[in-house]
């Protein structure tokens, strides 16, 4: 196995632990973007991440990579598919980790402190989406994230590198920055929460989509 693909098999366990935690059901596109999302802020905070498995693709950024965890985990019994539906010729689901995966994703937390941390930051994204009602649209807070943005004119299957120059981390160092010049303390759902709200503003503004809070 490739280390980019053992990579996603963590994220995609923690993404689902977490999703457990808050009752979510989370689909595979809703996956994509929520680790999207994750290894957006784990490259601001340096903390690893697949940050070049990403590409342009017909619905936001895709990595195949979390897809292919997706179904190694099914396969292994750490993860189950439910919420089967077939419509206009297209299968859509929903993922739900197992016991069993839950109880190898907690050794896995257990056993690394930079999968501790990387957990924190997936929890952070969720924490947001959740409380923001945005969890089910967050393909348009994708749609406008900078690097995104930037570069999905360029067509499909062009890399996305969180190492370039992005807009949105430049925004959270400036208010990273006034806070710690401020005294206050930090945290990492606070940055993922200042994050998320960022590209709220970011897709009523670019994207002309309004935000009232419901579906």
């Amino acid at each position: 196995m490739n280390r980019d693909f053992l990579l996603r098999i963590k994220d995609v366990s923690l993404c689902l632990l977490v999703a457990k935690n808050y009752e979510l059901l989370l689909g595979r596109l809703e996956i994509q973007k929520v680790i999207y999302l994750v290894d957006s802020i784990s490259a601001y905070l340096f903390v690893l991440s697949g940050t070049k498995g990403h590409q342009t693709y017909f619905y936001g950024p895709y990595d195949k990579n979390i897809q292919n965890a997706l179904d190694a985990l099914v396969i292994r019994d750490l993860a189950e598919i439910c919420d089967i539906k077939v419509a206009n010729n297209t299968v859509s689901c929903n993922y739900l980790i197992t016991d069993s995966g839950m109880r190898w994703t907690n050794n896995l937390i257990k056993a690394s402190a930079s999968i501790q941390y990387r957990v924190q930051i997936v929890d952070g994204v969720i924490y947001s989406l959740v409380e923001r009602n945005r969890i089910h649209k967050v393909k348009d807070l994708v749609y406008a994230e900078p690097l995104y943005a930037a570069t999905k004119n360029y067509g499909h299957h062009y890399d996305l590198d969180f190492e370039h120059e992005n807009s949105g981390h430049d925004y959270l160092a400036l208010i990273e920055h006034y806070l710690k010049n401020n005294k206050d303390q930090t945290n990492i759902r606070f940055i993922a929460d200042l994050y998320i709200d960022y590209l709220s503003s970011r897709d009523q503004i670019l994207l002309g989509n309004s935000f009232t809070g419901g579906d």
